[in-house]
């Protein structure tokens, strides 16, 4: 499908002009500090709506040219470290050594990610690659809601046979994260998403130094974690 039918808010396909009914996207862009919609990536990946950013970088809805699916796009952008001339990360002075410690960091999460590609409450991979003096990573996009959303929808309880259904193979793929030394320091109701497959995933990796109160990236905390 051509890009210019797709819905960069939502990767639907338009329905007509104006704001796109499926999700009111109309093409804004709120932050001067990430990349413009339609964007193009190793002339592969489409930048879309921006849904996320905190201290380590901003995530994005994303379109795969070369698959046709949707995707979510993480780009590596410390916030107050770095700015941006057109696509290209310009870091500040003083900061190189902070940016590039941190940016080795994310290359490394997003490859021990990728490793453990098939697990049941891990979205897969797709991509990972540096560009525009900075890195990103490519994981599949699924239709989902957040498990606190859900639980709002179910009268705040789960039965036994819903948690043990959604929560067994999640606390699986916790276990084998942990085995290969990533701690997620953020899990959460925002951070587990119930997929429109029935499956739990977990959400939201990024860096230790954003789960940490440190000295370069700003942290992400989540009270109770």
């Amino acid at each position: 499908m051509d890009i210019e039918q797709i819905c960069l808010g939502c990767m639907n396909e338009k329905q007509g002009d104006g704001p796109c009914p499926l999700c009111g996207y109309a093409g804004e862009h709120d932050n001067p500090n990430s990349l413009m919609p339609k964007t193009q990536l190793q002339n592969r990946y489409v930048i879309g709506k921006l849904l996320e950013s905190n201290g380590e970088g901003f995530t994005y809805i994303g379109y795969d040219l070369k698959n046709s699916i949707p995707v979510t796009i993480r780009e590596y952008f410390p916030q107050g470290h770095c700015t941006r001339e057109q696509n290209r990360v310009v870091v500040s002075k003083g900061d190189e050594f902070g940016y590039n410690r941190s940016l080795l960091d994310f290359l490394e999460l997003s490859k021990s990610l990728y490793s453990l590609n098939g697990l049941s409450a891990l979205f897969n991979i797709i991509d990972i690659f540096e560009e525009n003096g900075t890195a990103y990573r490519i994981s599949e996009r699924m239709r989902g809601i957040p498990i606190r959303e859900f639980l709002l929808r179910n009268g705040g309880t789960l039965s036994y046979d819903q948690v043990k259904s959604l929560f067994v193979p999640m606390l699986s793929t916790v276990k084998a994260l942990h085995n290969a030394g990533i701690i997620h320091g953020g899990i959460s109701a925002d951070t587990l998403i119930l997929c429109k497959d029935g499956k739990l995933r977990i959400n939201g990796f990024c860096i230790r130094d954003t789960r940490v109160k440190g000295d370069f990236i700003a942290p992400q905390l989540f009270p109770g974690f």
